[in-house]
């Protein structure tokens, strides 16, 4: 059975745009089509979106075009040497955009971190929650 990539893609468009509270005309108006076009690509109707659209989707949730493809983006850098194995896990395990996981190297409280996967993923709802205050 062939993997059908369109409508993961899609699915990932779809569940990006829900979590950021964004409307189905709101990510049209951000990327400059219409509102009927990406809901086909959420739907996994259209088969080949443009470089360009994907982009422009990517900029407007606020994520890279390698995370709605599916694809782990690999960061060299200091930081990502320095991640903490409970937080790659949890990346792994609810899909979490590389550049929330940069953001969650960065949180340290009273010198600590979170030392479990649970522990990752309550700091990271806090952080979705308060955004939605």
């Amino acid at each position: 059975m062939t993997e059908d990539k369109s409508s993961d893609l899609g699915q990932r468009i779809r569940k990006f745009r829900e979590e950021k509270g964004m409307t189905l005309t709101e990510l049209a108006e951000k990327v400059g089509v219409t509102k009927g076009y990406i809901s086909q690509i959420e739907s996994g109707g259209i088969k080949k979106v443009a470089a360009s659209h994907l982009f422009d989707i990517a900029e407007a949730l606020g994520t890279s075009i390698g995370y709605l493809l599916g694809r782990q983006v690999v960061f060299q850098s200091k930081a990502d040497m320095e991640t903490p194995p409970e937080l790659r896990e949890f990346q792994q395990k609810y899909d979490v955009p590389p550049e929330d996981v940069r953001m969650l190297e960065s949180i340290e409280f009273r010198g600590e971190r979170p030392k479990s996967v649970d522990g990752w993923k309550f700091i990271y709802e806090a952080i979705k929650h308060g955004r939605n205050l």
